[in-house]
């Protein structure tokens, strides 16, 4: 682990996955923030947790696996979008959220569920360290101030959080190689005579 940790290819992905990482974090810190993760030691355990995830991902974008089959030059600028899209979802859920309460439009609310996502993966995350921490309520997660417990928060989160990540970046190649098929049949297709 620790050449790759080490390796110029990591530390040149560090960067990009940290903003990724701090802009994906930041609606869940919010919430967390909104719920009572104010603790010293709890802003550290996400920050911690974040950091963890930042490095996870960097290193997936430079481990090499010897597959013929994938490309992993495809397969990471896949993931990067889909942590861009993402990010985006979220803020444009907030945006509509906000304009459509600006202006009296209750219809629009809806679409601010993307916005939320991240709310309710916090939620799921809450109530499995709550039930591993012996909690009957998860909201007292945020009374321990455990550096510990909201590390682990932050990660289980993170687990759900690039589950969607990796969704998302499935359906950006899909639709790439959807897209690189439509090309090559247009390209082999035989022109047509006019006559």
């Amino acid at each position: 682990m620790k050449p790759l940790f080490e390796s110029e290819a990591f530390q040149a992905e560090l960067p990009g996955w940290t903003l990724r990482g701090v802009l994906c974090a930041a609606n869940s810190a919010f919430w967390a923030w909104m719920m009572g993760f104010q603790a010293p030691a709890e802003i550290a355990g996400m920050v911690a947790g974040v950091a963890f995830w930042v490095a996870v991902f960097a290193g997936v974008c430079v481990w090499n696996p010897q597959s013929r089959r994938w490309r992993r030059t495809e397969i990471v600028a896949a993931l990067k979008w889909a942590a861009w899209i993402k990010i985006g979802l979220s803020a444009g859920g907030w945006l509509v959220f906000a304009g459509a309460s600006a202006v009296s439009a209750p219809d629009l609310s809806p679409i601010a569920m993307f916005g939320m996502v991240d709310m309710l993966l916090g939620m799921a995350a809450l109530a499995v360290v709550a039930f591993m921490a012996g909690l009957s309520d998860p909201a007292r997660v945020a009374a321990m101030d455990s550096f510990g417990w909201t590390a682990l928060t932050t990660v289980v989160e993170g687990v759900l959080m690039a589950l969607v990540i990796v969704a998302i970046a499935v359906v950006v190649w899909l639709v790439w190689r959807g897209w690189d098929a439509c090309r090559q049949d247009r390209a082999l297709s035989p022109v047509r005579n006019p006559d």
